[in-house]
């Protein structure tokens, strides 16, 4: 099974992302509702939760794990892949949305992340290893925001296939389609005083739920969602690296 940890709902739009696309597949999905925001921990606290939580996928039986919390793979991958785990495949959602920019040829880009995201630098990083030209802004976002999404979801914790295709129901061709006004007059009170480069990231995994309504605000910026582009390479990866995974099509959750 693919394992997907998210520290609440912001890693279904990458779920999302893979179960559309390859339903064939078996996935496992946790997300750490009782500890959530992880945006608003230290460093510490992040480490500690996230090891938990991809421990408890692997014991789950999960093949491959995915972090889909930028937060917690900004202070945990490097920790979790060469001393906790250094057996195991562990991935993250953040290198495909960075390969994205520089294949379209992007000069610059603004980053919207959570404040722990934006203190981590490892997409100025990760970046920079790729294009060091490439002209770099990075926005800390409240953390209120997240909570604010969270909110507005039509299930406030999902733990069943149930709940999840009733999330899923927002999700029309690969982008997510929120169309209620509040996700709209939400996306205005966060994102309308700033003027975003060339290029917009989506460095968190809630923001994909605003993309629609951020498409009609910044008409002419290309925005990334890196849960998309992750979705693409991981289907890549597996086939590569020909790991095992389950095509008994079902959806798993923690």
């Amino acid at each position: 099974m693919i394992g997907i940890f998210d520290s609440w709902s912001g890693g279904l739009t990458f779920l999302a992302a893979m179960q559309v696309r390859f339903p064939q597949y078996s996935y496992i999905y946790f997300g750490d509702y009782n500890n959530c925001p992880y945006g608003l921990k230290s460093p510490e606290e992040i480490q500690y939760f996230t090891i938990l939580g991809v421990q408890h996928l692997f014991d789950a039986g999960a093949s491959v794990v995915i972090i889909a919390c930028n937060t917690a793979s900004a202070w945990t991958l490097r920790k979790m892949q060469t001393e906790v785990f250094p057996d195991k495949r562990i991935l993250w959602v953040t290198i495909p949305g960075a390969e994205r920019a520089i294949e379209l040829g992007i000069q610059s880009v603004t980053v919207f992340a959570t404040q722990q995201t934006v203190n981590s630098r490892t997409y100025r990083e990760r970046m920079d290893m790729l294009d060091d030209t490439v002209e770099i802004e990075e926005i800390a976002l409240p953390g209120d925001l997240v909570l604010k999404i969270e909110n507005l979801l039509p299930v406030k914790r999902c733990h069943s296939l149930e709940d999840f295709k009733k999330i899923l129901e927002l999700y029309t061709e690969h982008i997510w389609n929120c169309v209620l006004p509040e996700w709209g007059e939400l996306t205005k009170e966060y994102f309308s005083d700033y003027q975003p480069k060339e290029c917009i990231i989506l460095w968190c995994t809630h923001y994909p739920y605003l993309q629609s309504h951020l498409q009609k605000l910044f008409p002419e910026n290309i925005i990334i969602d890196p849960s998309e582009e992750s979705a693409k390479a991981l289907a890549r990866y597996i086939q590569k690296h020909d790991v095992q995974i389950s095509h008994k099509s079902e959806v798993i959750f923690l």
